[in-house]
């Protein structure tokens, strides 16, 4: 629900300490998207909070970056329809 209530050009991050994963989401039109990624080695929420700049960077490398970029507009056009 943060995520929808959040600008649509920011992605949030988010972190399940249960399940040692981060959660990367967007707001396109009325959609969420999320996506999941497993840390290796033990994690909690001061690390992440403290390493979330380099999370978001390994996260939105180019390769990732592009194929992001594209699904956001596959969404969006969804929206017009």
């Amino acid at each position: 629900m943060d995520t929808f209530n959040q600008d649509p050009k920011n992605e949030v991050l988010y972190y399940q300490e249960s399940k040692n994963q981060l959660y990367m989401t967007r707001k396109i039109g009325s959609y969420v998207i999320c996506s999941h990624y497993k840390l290796n080695g033990e994690w909690n929420e001061v690390k992440v909070k403290v390493y979330e700049n380099q999370l978001f960077s390994v996260i939105m490398e180019v390769k990732s970056r592009l194929f992001y970029s594209l699904l956001f507009k596959m969404i969006g056009g969804l929206e017009g329809e």
